[in-house]
């Protein structure tokens, strides 16, 4: 259920900068609800993106951390993160929104 209220908020730009921002990061109950200031202090040019990851449920933010496990643990040459992640039902937002 979580996957399906992301639908159409992450553009894969924003869904690989959080890649990027959590590599070998695990994500324990606490760190879920911490998102938005990890995001911060990696990047002080992703301000909004920090404001998207805030402003989700913490089902969504369940979800997205799930998300980016398992779509970083299952890509392959064959498979991009962005199919992973769409596999799993993470549907990206249009590029120009």
């Amino acid at each position: 259920h979580g996957r399906s209220m992301l639908e159409g908020k992450f553009k894969k730009r924003e869904f690989a900068d959080l890649l990027s921002c959590f590599q070998s990061e695990i994500f324990y109950p606490d760190s879920i609800e911490d998102m938005a200031g990890a995001v911060l202090d990696d990047s002080e040019g992703n301000q909004l993106l920090a404001q998207k990851i805030a402003n989700l449920t913490h089902l969504e933010r369940y979800a997205m951390a799930d998300l980016l496990e398992l779509s970083w643990h299952n890509q392959s040459d064959e498979r991009d993160v962005f199919e992973v992640a769409e596999s799993l039902g993470l549907v990206f937002a249009k590029a120009a929104n």
